[in-house]
């Protein structure tokens, strides 16, 4: 019935039905077709196999003649429904009046009661057709570690779902609502049932749906608002994993991340994402309610695109789906691009047992995550605290001409970051008051006599500072230029050090001649405010920011990277706070919270600061 409507939503079945038609008679079975418009829409191979036509009255002259080579079905009356034309052959027709069906339900209650009378079995064939996919499936409806069940038409059977890490990536769309987070957690939880998985969940929203996942020892969320715990973990994926584990990454509410990332101050962050996205190290499992926004780089190797219920249905067409393939509005009905197959998913909470916590009954459900008695844990993606100390840092060095001064924790990788100086540049540290500017020299200063122990350290203090309460005794120390001196120390290596740079004048030029000389025995150091700095044109610092190198306190100026040829982003993961600064060198700008060589000293002033 409404052939029409069936070849225009399901153009691949009219070639079932000419198979019918061509092989029916023989088979012994009945074609009827019915249709309201049938110019178009019978192939030449179904009329050559329906000698039988009929034509109630129609609008059109011309669709009477197609279906029964006579205009008269045009004409008849619209007072008499049921007049009709039958075609019996080209020049033999029946013009006739139907009869009333009876009421159906009462036809089919008299067939089958006079066939329970007949001494005959009940026909053993199988239907004609699978009943519908259910609307909800749990867990026992399902056969082993099945998702759930994809109906399969055309061979009039229903197949198991099933994926695994070894399957590869998956891309699910859908519309709010439908149940693209379920439908990862579903995948999630699915992959935690291997041992040498683990899981890393980045998410849009911050939701409880994915608290279990985050409570498995090899599982792992963070939410797009903890942006430095999300820049850590994108650092982390960026890298194939040491440890033999395989990595699975969620991504919940891809284009709202990466419409959020797509900023000026954001875009290492967003690089980051479209890196990991690639999938080169690990399986990635990606939700969006917005198909077309999926990079291109992600669906060349993702073979599985999976198809929930779409507000606009011609957006299934980003991920090669056809509108009329998009499911109803049912959650969990999803549409397979890759076998063509719809299916139904069942509840995720009917597989939670897999990552609950050993609890009362559930004791048996963390089996799971034990190797040996030994949890197998993920490695946590924590926070740079406030406070690092220089003894989580490796030692300072010599590398092939450069000088390399490990400052702190690196608030991206959670590593040591360390600047890179080449032999005869110099160095500038800028920011405002109770910054950690002097606590930034110390650090500098400690990193450079670990790579000089015989070196010198001088040392121009116009006033108190933290840093002058740090040196040791063997240092020199002068309280302008002019009492510097010669530096009488051949084949020794010399750091000089100026805190308050701003306020260091240098009337015989001697800083200027130190500063623009580039010597591989002697670095100059120069710490001062940035907006004081800014406006002492032609002083002898300028030649110390020539080479670009230095760290920059955060909380400052929007143009304080100038100063050294950066251009720092305006958003920061974290709030400003002392000892937040970027290292600039050669390698980029880097967040860093730099280490305190004496943090009992440092706290004390920021007290007596306060």
């Amino acid at each position: 019935d409404e052939f029409a409507a069936l070849v225009s939503e399901q153009p691949d079945f009219l070639h079932a039905l000419v198979g019918i038609a061509q092989r029916g008679r023989s088979l012994g079975v009945h074609l009827i077709l019915a249709t309201q418009r049938p110019s178009g829409v019978i192939s030449d191979d179904i009329r050559a196999n329906t000698n039988l036509r009929l034509a109630l009255r129609l609008h059109d002259s011309a669709d009477a003649i197609d279906v029964v080579g006579d205009r008269a079905p045009a004409l008849f009356p619209r007072r008499v429904p049921g007049r009709a034309m039958m075609r019996l052959g080209a020049d033999e027709h029946v013009v006739f009046q139907t009869a009333h069906v009876d009421d159906a339900r009462a036809v089919v209650e008299a067939v089958c009661a006079a066939a329970a009378r007949l001494p005959q079995a009940e026909p053993t064939w199988p239907p004609p057709w699978t009943d519908p996919l259910p609307d909800r499936l749990h867990r026992h409806e399902l056969p082993g570690d099945a998702l759930g069940w994809c109906d399969d038409p055309d061979h009039q059977r229903r197949v198991p779902l099933h994926w695994s890490p070894d399957d590869g990536s998956v891309v699910v769309a859908g519309s709010p609502g439908s149940g693209v987070t379920s439908t990862l957690r579903l995948l999630a939880i699915r992959a935690l049932t291997r041992r040498d998985t683990h899981v890393h969940v980045l998410t849009a929203e911050a939701t409880n749906l994915w608290d279990a996942i985050d409570a498995h020892p090899r599982g792992i969320v963070v939410a797009r608002r903890d942006t430095e715990r999300m820049a850590r973990l994108l650092h982390r994926l960026r890298t194939p994993a040491t440890d033999g584990v395989s990595r699975i990454v969620v991504i919940d509410g891809l284009d709202a991340m990466r419409r959020d990332l797509d900023a000026a101050d954001t875009i290492e962050l967003f690089d980051a994402l479209d890196d990991v996205l690639a999938g080169h190290h690990h399986v990635v499992l990606v939700g969006t309610t917005r198909p077309g926004t999926v990079p291109t780089a992600l669906l060349v190797h993702c073979a599985h695109r999976w198809v929930l219920h779409l507000h606009d249905a011609l957006d299934a067409t980003a991920l090669g789906v056809p509108a009329h393939l998009v499911p109803p509005v049912v959650a969990g009905r999803v549409h397979l691009a890759g076998s063509g197959l719809t299916a139904q998913l069942v509840e995720p909470t009917a597989l939670l047992h897999v990552v609950e916590h050993p609890t009362g009954s559930g004791m048996a459900s963390m089996i799971d995550g034990m190797i040996d008695g030994v949890i197998d844990r993920i490695a946590p993606v924590d926070i740079v605290p406030s406070v690092v100390t220089a003894a989580a840092l490796p030692a300072g060095r010599h590398t092939e001409g450069e000088l390399v001064l490990p400052l702190g924790i690196d608030l991206s990788s959670g590593t040591p970051r360390s600047l890179i100086v080449p032999e005869g540049d110099h160095l500038l540290v800028l920011g405002h008051s109770r910054c950690g500017r002097s606590s930034a020299l110390n650090r500098v200063t400690a990193a450079w006599r670990e790579a000089h122990p015989d070196g010198l350290v001088v040392a121009v203090l116009p006033r108190r500072s933290t840093f002058d309460r740090s040196l040791a005794d063997e240092c020199r120390r002068a309280a302008s230029a002019t009492d510097l001196g010669g530096f009488d120390t051949p084949g020794r290596a010399v750091l000089l050090v100026c805190d308050d740079a701003e306020l260091i004048d240098d009337p015989d030029a001697r800083l200027t001649t130190l500063a623009a000389a580039r010597s591989d025995r002697f670095t100059i150091v120069a710490a001062a405010r940035s907006d004081a700095l800014r406006q002492r044109y032609g002083h002898w610092t300028q030649h110390v920011r020539n080479a670009r190198l230095g760290l920059i306190a955060t909380g400052g100026a929007d143009t304080d990277g100038d100063l050294l040829g950066a251009m720092l982003p305006r958003r920061l993961p974290v709030q400003p706070r002392p000892g937040l600064m970027w290292v600039v060198d050669h390698e980029g700008q880097h967040l860093v919270q730099v280490a305190l060589d004496d943090p009992d000293l440092d706290v004390r002033s920021r007290l007596s600061h306060r």
